[in-house]
């Protein structure tokens, strides 16, 4: 789990505070949510939040998705440049 959130940060800007985590952050949730395997409960460990917040910044951040076209680019860009 280190290693893939590390990989993300790495992949990904810092923004912007834009709610209760920068939006970063809810990349990094997003795609771990989407395509690490990983427990909602380990995610938000990480984060520090509960598991309903990961699920609930995921969902939010899916339909931030299906809105804004360039951050859906950018998103599939960070996708292929994790392999996943």
């Amino acid at each position: 789990m280190q290693i893939l959130v590390s990989g993300l940060r790495c992949a990904t800007r810092l923004h912007k505070r834009s709610g209760g985590c920068y939006r970063d952050d809810k990349d990094r949730l997003y795609l771990c949510h989407r395509y690490s395997g990983m427990k909602l409960k380990e995610i938000g460990g990480h984060f520090n939040i509960g598991d309903s917040a990961v699920s609930e910044a995921g969902r939010q951040f899916a339909v931030l998705l299906n809105k804004n076209n360039k951050l859906k680019k950018q998103i599939e860009l960070v996708r292929r440049q994790l392999k996943f």
